[in-house]
């Protein structure tokens, strides 16, 4: 019986090179692995995709570019600073500007459910003078806000990690109770 040669390590390893197959194995199949092309192409596939959707991302398809949104009444404009898309787990700021050209005794938002399902909200300035729910929208009122001045609300959000799809977040802008302007907003959540 001849001797195997083993490889030292500089030359690859030690590979024991195959002389005879045991009786089960075809040469063709098993080591020259003749018809797995497929193998190879669905390899370059999974890469390609996986290329396309980190070009997606450095595009911020999936990112947190803000976009800003505006409405007007005679009382007060509104202002809503905040992306349309965003990621699980994102970490984030939403901004609302109210501009009053006329005094507003108590300015108040009312935030559709959209801008808290599946949102936790870790900071927010400034505090609010009241803050309840009504018919499962949020309601936060602040102080009186004097003509040709503004009050800016910042509200810092983190997605919650199992959250995804579309949320509807429309705002309305209240004086004392009465609504002065609506503002529609979406955010779409990507996994």
């Amino acid at each position: 019986m001849a001797a195997r040669r083993v490889l030292p390590p500089a030359a690859g390893g030690y590979l024991i090179p195959v002389t005879a197959l045991p009786d089960q194995l075809e040469r063709k199949q098993h080591v020259d692995v003749e018809k797995r092309d497929l193998e190879r192409w669905l390899r370059r596939v999974g890469v390609a995709l996986l290329a396309a959707f980190l070009v997606l991302g450095l595009a911020n398809v999936f990112g947190q570019k803000v976009q800003t949104a505006s409405a007007s009444a005679a009382a007060a404009d509104l202002e809503v600073q905040a992306p349309t898309a965003v990621r699980s787990g994102l970490i984030y700021e939403v901004q609302f500007t109210v501009t009053a050209h006329r005094r507003l005794e108590e300015p108040t938002l009312v935030l559709d459910s959209g801008w808290f399902d599946g949102f936790t909200i870790n900071t927010m300035s400034p505090d609010t003078k009241e803050w309840v729910m009504r018919d499962g929208r949020n309601v936060m009122s602040y102080d009186a806000v004097p003509a040709g001045t503004e009050l800016v609300v910042r509200l810092q959000y983190q997605v919650n990690p199992t959250t995804f799809g579309t949320r509807d977040q429309g705002v309305v802008l209240e004086d004392a109770g009465t609504p002065i302007l609506t503002l529609d907003h979406a955010t779409t959540i990507y996994p």
